[in-house]
């Protein structure tokens, strides 16, 4: 890699960067390989170790005593993890650790970046200085109130504030840019893509030994298993085709509601995996006869976009989708229906396959990658950056 010529990029995480892997990490990943990129995790406290052991939850882990302060030397790029007084929700605690976070992004600041946000407190703009700032509004914050234990009202503020502080907004989905356009933001549309360098991981991948005993045909959902599911379309799916299996892979949360919980085990051939390490996720999906997205309808899956489609498109299988309205979009690809209609739809999929129809999949996953849309979002904050032609190119 060769860092070009141009302001270095700083990406303010939503969460920490050894989480699994959200909008901003690909990014993150697909821009350090044109210009020199610095994470910068979530503000986290002493307590917040032992908090989310309380709350059930895998905690970042601590930096290495070795590293140098605040990065960790063993990261692909530096990851910085800010310290701040707990609790570090509350709203007195975080104006008086104003200066202790600014005194650690102090670096950032000496250096004016390009600096992304994922989601954070509007203050850690300024505290940085950037030579141009970018929020990334990946899904309606304010669909998920309930969740939070937030109001509505006090999410989409916050949402709208951190908006108006930054120069340029970038939403995944034209139906998020038509709710920001509705509040007086104006934004630019910034897709989801394919990480491209899984595809050796795709190409002759073995069948996984959890799946390699299943009855077929394979019909898979991999994802977090959340109650953004789904789950009396996935059970009536299992019954309609009760001779192959349906297959769950990923972490369930802690949080799924009981009768959703409930439903994971209401039929045999309705199979729970569990999480899996992020390089074996291309044999799991690569394995499936028919990729499931089956989603519930609500406002949360009218505005966002599944990140999962498209490894989904590069494993080659047919994709049966509901819920996420953005899936209507790649009609080529995606056969998008009702709910309700989710057994029917796999049930076609799977008779319809066509070698021909695999190849276009795959094909337009290529065509879309984090590599693609990383040098989209270059060219669109160039202008902001005092010259249209200063854009980092590939090393």
């Amino acid at each position: 890699m060769t860092a070009a010529a141009g302001p270095p990029v700083a990406v303010f995480g939503s969460v920490p960067f050894t989480a699994p892997w959200l909008t901003e990490h690909n990014l993150a990943w697909a821009l350090h390989r044109r210009t020199a990129v610095s994470w910068v995790d979530p503000p986290h406290s002493p307590l917040t170790p032992l908090r989310a052991r309380l709350a059930r939850r895998p905690a970042a882990p601590a930096p290495d005593p070795a590293d140098p302060p605040g990065a960790h030397a063993g990261a692909a790029l530096p990851v910085r993890r800010p310290v701040v007084l707990p609790p570090v929700e509350h709203p007195l605690a975080q104006r008086l650790s104003y200066r202790l976070l600014r005194a650690q992004l102090a670096p950032l600041r000496r250096d004016r970046p390009l600096a992304i946000f994922a989601r954070g407190p509007r203050a850690t703009v300024g505290m940085v200085a950037p030579a141009c700032s970018v929020y990334l509004v990946k899904d309606w914050i304010p669909a998920g109130a309930q969740l939070l234990g937030r109001t509505e009202e006090e999410l989409e503020q916050e949402v709208l504030s951190m908006c108006r502080r930054v120069d340029l907004v970038c939403a995944v989905t034209e139906r998020l840019r038509a709710t920001l356009a509705e509040r007086g933001i104006d934004s630019r549309l910034l897709r989801h893509g394919f990480a491209a360098e899984l595809a050796p991981r795709f190409d002759g991948a073995d069948t996984p030994a959890g799946l390699a005993s299943l009855p077929r045909p394979l019909l898979g959902y991999v994802g977090r298993i959340d109650d953004r599911l789904d789950f009396a379309a996935l059970a009536a799916t299992a019954d309609r085709l009760r001779e192959g299996t349906v297959v769950l892979v990923g972490p369930v949360s802690p949080r799924l509601a009981p009768a959703s919980r409930a439903a994971l085990g209401s039929r045999p051939n309705l199979v729970v995996l569990g999480a899996q390490p992020r390089d074996a996720v291309p044999a799991h999906l690569a394995a499936l006869d028919c990729a499931l997205l089956p989603y519930r309808e609500d406002a949360w899956g009218a505005h966002g976009s599944p990140l999962k489609l498209w490894e989904y498109l590069y494993a080659g299988c047919p994709i049966v989708a509901s819920g996420y309205e953005v899936l209507r979009e790649y009609g080529a690809f995606v056969d998008y229906v009702a709910p309700a209609d989710l057994p029917e739809a796999a049930a076609r999929a799977l008779d319809g396959r066509r070698p021909e129809d695999r190849a276009q999949r795959r094909a337009h996953a290529l065509a879309n990658t984090w590599d693609d849309r990383a040098a989209e979002l270059l060219r669109m904050a160039a202008p902001l950056l005092g010259d249209p032609r200063n854009v980092p190119q590939p090393g």
